[in-house]
């Protein structure tokens, strides 16, 4: 007899049938392990079916997620749709032999036919070129996340099709959508009302500890999406407060995910939306709040930008404005960087947000903290990262908390029951995960970081008081994955339990974050509790050595790093930009990067005053050159070695081209170079488009690439600037730079470009080469230096170096592309 069920009711039944013999199949060859346990233990427990809950006209709904590292959430995350009511996951493994894998299969949501496991491999890649978006994204599939996902939403879509459902929706594994009834209703009410496209308000975890087993269960404070923030006086201060903390208001995105009915899907646009037909409802005509539109939204705040935007002309034709639906209750609850090891591994540039493809660039401010973010990531600054997170994401006062979800800047969320408080809770899944076993067999294979993510999980469910020897486990598998601020929190909770062998691995950790003095008392407390230890001993000998006599006896950082109040930091400001005003948009510009070099100082007013001088100077500069670019013309000669090397381009992010004109020119612009400098190492050279300037046939060359640039990738705001900086190198090579995200207002420039032009002095050096490492410095390229070899890199995610250059010039220049603050006052 089947079970009775309702919409949004989860029903298991036990099976012994065809489903479950089939799964067997696959795993019964002696010996052989499944999910990594043997096969009697794992395999032939009794298998349970998952029933999906019926579901009104227009209301089945599946869900595609890319999923990468997210061992400690996925069961979570599974158990919070099934509650939802959806019939169908399906999860794409960007890594096949994630850990995650291995989880869902052990927990039997697999086998029970709700998860339907996609891997990213070789031919899934084959099918890429068939898909809709391509020719679009498709060069930036192996560099990029956000690509990857745009080409198997699509593919996502051809299954979800076959598999009969309505809609489909993208999400991460670390977003849960919470909605005001079971999915099956609320997206049967949408289909009814001829909605094709909904895009949901987003909102920003808070944690309240660096360190998380399963954040999914653990945070429950958010920031409002921006278009709930009130706007009112108390709630003006709290948000000010916020932003000096983060550099802006969300450290990701905040213009929400969408659900698309699968029927008027055409092609995945970005990571947050489709484009859909019809767009407008049928026989109505385009009105300015989209309130014929057939996609819906209840975010604020893309509504207000979509509305704004057509208001100003800045719309396309084919774009439209979304119809504001006022359902507030439905949300999705973005967990980012919610612990440090998160924030410590979030690959910025391979998700897009500071490189290569124009679809996913950031150029708020919160741009300039991702690229902070990123520059600490690739420096191995581990124990500034963990101060940084520390300051600005995490909240540990109740106090503060409380007020700031009062005033409505906050709101406190508990998904346990993703259907309202009358709706189903999360079910248990169809077998209980053996994390213990799984972070055994990870570490067996080397894989440290997965053994630490399923270690905390364990831990969760034995109970950390009672499982030291897990924390040891932990605490190890923490340092082997360069998880130093992780290992140094483990190890102390296995000390606190009277684990002594955590000692040394809790005064190596510390040692890596740079707190040697704290790294020396402990290694003084375990020698006195454990006794003749010769690790212990070597360790504290090498750090007394270290530390200077007067930092013996105490931490370092003298108990974590005031922040500014929001006048503070605006007086700093001000006097900074001086004679410019306050509101002006150099103080705009130097505002969004005071509290990174705050941070970056470590609160000395003094240093900071000098360093905020500097960047206001420096970005004086940045605005006079952004008011004098230009739309670049373009070069036949660039253009045509642009078209045999743009594949190169796309595919590593950058390219050399010999634009081998006469030796005359070249000599030419030694000459003029050596002139301008006028014996000075750098000097920057404005005007250089202008008609019978000196630097002019290399400033063509620059803007051609240029041209190209906004060919191929369509970046129709691009520009290239009209000045050009001269470079001598004689001195020792300068370390690796990047051109785009350091600490002053430079997150303008989209792409480097660079000439090489002789020094007349002498001959060039036969081993002078440009070494760039792109793809978050994965990917190494050499070119050798010579006349009239051109160079082009995003500016974002490329680390650059030239090493033996003296015996050359260095013409410098920039593709940017204007934030709409930049523009002249009353442009």
């Amino acid at each position: 007899m089947e079970p009775r069920r309702g919409p949004g009711q989860l029903i298991f039944a036990s099976v012994r049938g065809k489903a479950f013999r089939s799964f067997y199949s696959t795993c019964r060859t002696p010996g052989r392990a499944c999910c990594g346990a043997p096969v009697r233990e794992r395999c032939c427990e009794k298998v349970q079916a998952w029933l999906p809950p019926c579901c009104p006209a227009g209301g089945r709904v599946a869900l595609f997620s890319q999923i990468r590292d997210c061992a400690s959430v996925i069961e979570t995350f599974v158990r919070h749709y099934a509650a939802l009511g959806f019939v169908k996951l399906l999860l794409y493994l960007d890594d096949p032999d994630d850990a995650a894998r291995q989880v869902l299969e052990a927990s039997g949501w697999v086998q029970a036919g709700f998860v339907e496991l996609v891997a990213v491999d070789e031919g899934l890649k084959r099918v890429w070129p068939s898909l809709p978006s391509w020719r679009r994204v498709g060069h930036f599939a192996e560099m990029e996340v956000q690509s990857r996902q745009i080409l198997n939403n699509e593919h996502a879509l051809i299954r979800a099709r076959q598999l009969g459902v309505d809609w489909l929706l993208h999400v991460d594994s670390d977003e849960l959508l919470c909605l005001p009834s079971v999915a099956p209703d609320f997206f049967s009410r949408l289909a009814q009302r001829g909605c094709t496209m909904y895009t949901f308000t987003n909102v920003e975890g808070v944690p309240e500890a660096a360190d998380s087993a399963d954040v999914l269960q653990s945070v429950r404070i958010f920031r409002q999406n921006m278009g709930r923030v009130p706007r009112k006086p108390d709630a003006g201060v709290a948000f000010f407060r916020w932003q000096l903390r983060l550099g802006g208001w969300f450290i990701s995105y905040e213009n929400g995910k969408s659900a698309v009915n699968v029927k008027h899907a055409v092609k995945c646009l970005s990571v947050c939306m489709w484009e859909v037909s019809p767009q407008l409802e049928k026989g109505r005509g385009k009105e300015p709040d989209g309130s014929t539109c057939t996609w819906y939204t209840n975010n604020e705040h893309l509504w207000n930008a979509a509305v704004n935007r057509r208001k100003e002309g800045r719309l396309a034709e084919e774009e439209e404005v979304p119809r504001l639906d006022k359902c507030e209750s439905a949300l999705l609850l973005h967990f980012c960087v919610c612990d440090f090891a998160a924030f410590w591994r979030k690959r910025w540039t391979q998700l897009g947000y500071l490189s290569a493809s124009d679809q996913f660039r950031v150029r708020a401010t919160s741009g300039a903290m991702m690229a902070r973010f990123y520059r600490l990531q690739c420096e191995r600054r581990q124990g500034e990262a963990l101060q940084l997170f520390e300051a600005m994401c995490i909240c540990t006062d109740a106090k503060a908390l409380k007020n700031d979800v009062s005033v409505g800047i906050l709101l406190r969320a508990d998904p346990e029951r993703p259907a309202g408080p009358g709706g189903p809770s999360w079910p248990s899944s169809p077998r209980e995960v053996p994390y213990a076993q799984l972070a055994l067999e990870c570490e067996g294979r080397g894989k440290h970081f997965d053994a630490w993510q399923l270690l905390g999980k364990a831990l969760q469910g034995a109970g950390a008081s009672s499982s030291p020897e897990l924390l040891l486990r932990r605490a190890r598998c923490a340092l082997a994955a360069d998880l130093a601020g992780s290992a140094a929190a483990d190890a102390a909770r296995a000390v606190a339990l009277g684990e002594v062998l955590a000692f040394e691995l809790l005064v190596q950790a510390l040692d890596s974050l740079g707190r040697r003095s704290e790294a020396l008392a402990a290694a003084e407390e375990g020698m006195k509790r454990v006794g003749t230890s010769t690790q212990l001993q070597d360790l504290a000998t090498k750090l007394r050595t270290a530390l200077p006599a007067h930092e013996r006896n105490g931490a370092e950082n003298g108990g974590g790093l005031r922040l500014p109040s929001p006048e503070e930091l605006q007086n700093f400001v001000v006097r900074a930009i001086r004679p410019d005003n306050k509101g002006s948009r150099l103080y705009v510009a130097t505002l969004a990067v005071a509290m990174g070099w705050w941070q970056e100082v470590g609160g000395d007013e003094s240093q900071f005053a000098n360093a905020l001088a500097r960047a206001a100077i420096g970005a004086r500069k940045e605005l006079a050159a952004l008011d004098a670019a230009v739309r670049p013309p373009s070069m036949r000669r660039i253009r045509e070695l642009w078209d045999a090397r743009e594949a190169d381009f796309k595919a590593t992010g950058a390219v050399s081209l010999d634009v081998d004109p006469s030796t005359g020119v070249w000599a030419s612009l030694g000459a003029a170079c050596q002139e301008v400098l006028a014996g000075r190492d750098e000097v920057t050279v404005p005007g250089c488009h202008a008609e019978g300037s000196q630097l002019g046939p290399a400033w063509a060359v620059c803007s051609g690439l240029t041209a190209e640039l906004l060919r191929s990738f369509n970046l129709r705001e691009l520009q290239v600037l009209t000045e050009l900086r001269v470079v001598h190198l004689r001195s020792s090579p300068r370390g690796p730079e990047v051109d785009n995200g350091g600490l002053l207002p430079d997150n303008r420039r989209e792409a480097s470009l660079r000439l090489i032009v002789p020094c007349l002095d002498g001959p060039p050096a036969a081993d002078a080469t440009l070494v760039l490492r792109t793809k978050d410095r994965e990917l190494a390229l050499t070119y050798e230096l010579k006349a009239g070899r051109a160079f082009c890199w995003w500016s974002r995610q490329t680390f650059h170096q030239i090493v033996g250059g003296e015996s050359f010039f260095v013409i410098q220049c920039w593709a940017v592309i204007p934030q709409r603050l930049d523009r002249p006052m009353g442009h």
